[in-house]
């Protein structure tokens, strides 16, 4: 076995390359560049399957020469991946289950492999290892170390790291993969926001902790000490305690005064927990707006953004509340069948994540 460090210096300063890495502080090819020197490879590179086209992927490489580096895994990725014996061979394994080409194929397969003689041959690449740091149906990461021919490590059929850096490796990329999804759905949800006109937080149901505010609410809290927070929470004078924050959540609402003394009414409406906005922090949150345009299209507009749904069923929402139809009504009005209708509240209430068509009307007359 080839250890990727020597010493308990180096070890700790690997492994804070790697969790550096996940956390987004330097780059993994830092890491791969420690590996390499550890263990003395021409080349250490990471890679995974892009789900797209299931094709190999390179994240990062580390190696003598970046030139040469640059070309060799251009090339692969261009074409020799589709002669790449390995992927067969390894299909399936479990991670942490070592690949070394000197096991798997004999001198006859090598010396008659279109790959091995076309690629890795010209390239000056001899033998290597390789392991799947995790290897799930929508989730892979391989690593594999890389010798030139010339180097005696080459032929060392135990080429490989321990067992405790992989894990720590796999833990690492988890943690990085993770963080990545929840930026992304932070990002995601933040354009959700911005996308309404109307001044519109984001806040944790529980604590009234402010999340996320608009560019809308963020011009209406400068313009209006009455909304100011502090320390992520509504200023002391408006929702005091917790008790009050608990009658205004399940009130829907609250009415404020606004600097030039006239009422101001907000609404505080639940975030359906399969919304964008509430995977996105795992927990349950309510959005504090302040509707400004209270037109039928302007509702339904806002309903669309909010919980993702169709136009249709907007308008069907806006109709059985804003004009108080029922749903007989609405199908005469739209000129289709009462199932239509049925359905689309159906898929109201899945989406609102509500049971009742007066909860829809109420979170209807919210927006």
């Amino acid at each position: 076995m080839v250890k990727a460090y020597t010493s308990a210096g180096e070890d700790s300063r690997l492994l804070e390359a790697m969790y550096g890495a996940a956390l987004g502080e330097n780059d993994w090819t830092e890491v791969l560049a420690y590996l390499r020197q550890a263990t003395g490879v021409a080349l250490v590179a990471l890679l995974s399957q892009d789900p797209r086209t299931e094709l190999p992927s390179l994240n990062a490489v580390a190696t003598h020469d970046d030139a040469w580096a640059q070309q060799a895994m251009g090339s692969y990725q261009r074409e020799f991946f589709l002669h790449d014996p390995t992927p067969a061979a390894v299909h399936g394994w479990q991670a942490g289950r070592w690949f070394n080409d000197r096991r798997a194929f004999s001198e006859h397969e090598r010396a008659h492999s279109l790959y091995y003689q076309e690629f890795l041959r010209p390239q000056g690449l001899g033998g290597w290892s390789g392991t799947y740091l995790f290897n799930e149906p929508h989730a892979q990461a391989f690593i594999s170390l890389q010798c030139l021919a010339d180097d005696k490590r080459s032929e060392n059929p135990d080429l490989r790291l321990s067992d405790g850096l992989t894990a720590h490796l796999a833990r690492a990329l988890r943690v990085a993969t993770r963080l990545g999804e929840v930026q992304r759905r932070a990002v995601v949800a933040e354009s959700t926001l911005d996308q309404l006109e109307m001044p519109v937080m984001l806040l944790e149901e529980e604590t009234g902790r402010l999340l996320l505010a608009n560019a809308a609410a963020q011009r209406l809290m400068q313009a209006e000490p009455v909304l100011a927070f502090r320390g992520d929470r509504v200023a002391p004078g408006v929702l005091a305690d917790s008790a009050t924050w608990r009658a205004a959540c399940r009130a829907g609402g609250c009415v404020l005064r606004a600097a030039s003394g006239a009422p101001m009414a907000l609404s505080l409406i639940p975030v359906p927990p399969n919304s964008t906005l509430a995977r996105s922090w795992q927990r349950p949150l309510v959005l504090m707006s302040l509707p400004a345009n209270k037109s039928a299209a302007a509702r339904a507009r806002r309903l669309r953004q909010l919980y993702g749904l169709t136009q249709a069923e907007a308008e069907v929402a806006v109709m059985l509340a804003c004009e108080e139809l029922t749903p007989a009504e609405c199908a005469d009005r739209r000129g289709v069948s009462v199932g239509t209708i049925r359905a689309q509240v159906k898929m109201l209430q899945m989406k609102m994540d509500v049971s009742r068509l007066a909860q829809i009307v109420s979170l209807t007359l919210m927006v």
